[in-house]
């Protein structure tokens, strides 16, 4: 039998070891300490992706308020209106209270004080809204306390506030100043659907009203 050369005997043990008894590299082990060649270390992980701040619910998604949700601001003084007939017997004025916290008061009565319509609401939210943008239109500097000859037959007037002062005009019944005919077409529909109980846009209804 042919004897093998002693450099090789010796060397056979070492052929036969598995590689992590002959020293193996880390770099080839499969699962090991090595964050470069690990499966799952912090080296191979996916980083997150960056927070955008638009994806997410902050503050640049929430829609802005709607400004037609939003109160109205209230009325800075009282408003005023009324109407009246010089030669009338009956229901022939009419006074027209619009508080500052936008409730309403309309009298109908003749001139001996007999009431003929007593009613007590408010302004809806649309009323108060369109109430105070007609308000902010008005210019009192163009404005006379007089206009025509009311005194001389019929006669309407307004009042509201300026500054920390009431200002009044007095009117022909019917025609109104140009700087007076929004405000003046306003009051006219308020006692309107005040008077007919027909609550629609200005006011809100109240119990047991009575048409005139």
């Amino acid at each position: 039998m042919r004897r093998l050369p002693l450099l090789l005997l010796l060397a056979l043990p070492l052929i036969g070891c598995p590689p992590i008894l002959r020293g193996g590299d880390d770099d080839d082990a499969t699962v090991d300490d090595d964050d470069d060649d690990a499966t799952a270390d912090d080296d191979d992980t996916t980083p997150p992706g960056p927070t955008d701040d638009d994806d997410v619910g902050d503050d640049d998604d929430v829609p802005p308020p709607d400004d037609d949700d939003t109160p109205p601001e209230p009325l800075s003084g009282d408003v005023g209106y009324g109407y009246y007939f010089g030669e009338c017997g009956g229901a022939c004025r009419g006074d027209l209270v619009i508080e500052a916290g936008s409730d309403v008061a309309l009298t109908v009565s003749d001139w001996n004080g007999d009431v003929y319509f007593g009613g007590v609401t408010a302004l809806t939210g649309d009323g108060t809204g369109e109430l105070l943008s007609t308000l902010l239109q008005l210019d009192s500097d163009t404005l006379q306390e007089v206009h025509g000859c009311p005194d001389c037959a019929d006669g309407e007037y307004v009042t509201f506030p300026v500054e920390d002062s009431e200002w009044r005009s007095d009117y022909e019944y019917g025609d109104p100043p140009p700087e007076l005919a929004a405000l003046d077409a306003v009051m006219d529909a308020i006692v309107a659907e005040l008077i007919a109980c027909d609550f629609d846009f200005w006011l809100q209804a109240f119990p047991d009203c009575v048409p005139l």
